[in-house]
């Protein structure tokens, strides 16, 4: 069986440095080793960053601009998918 991951990130993976981003880059580097042993990792950001390899980690994105409700519903959808 293979272990499921999910983890949730407020900004960009991994953040520039210039935006302080600790613990985007902790979240990226932690999500990047345990893809490396085995683990089904899955994201939830604001953006997926186009020059960053993410490997076998998915990658899911959420709109901050839609109202609260539609957020909500849209995390629970990913937990869903993920937890089947």
């Amino acid at each position: 069986m293979t272990l499921r991951i999910i983890e949730l990130c407020t900004d960009r993976l991994p953040c520039l440095l210039q935006k302080g981003g600790a613990v985007e880059t902790y979240v990226y580097g932690i999500s990047r080793a345990m893809e490396r042993l085995g683990a089904e990792v899955h994201l939830v950001s604001i953006e997926k960053q186009k020059y960053v390899d993410y490997g076998n980690i998915h990658v899911h994105t959420i709109n901050l601009t839609a109202p609260i409700v539609a957020k909500l519903r849209n995390l629970l959808i990913i937990i869903a998918r993920v937890s089947y």
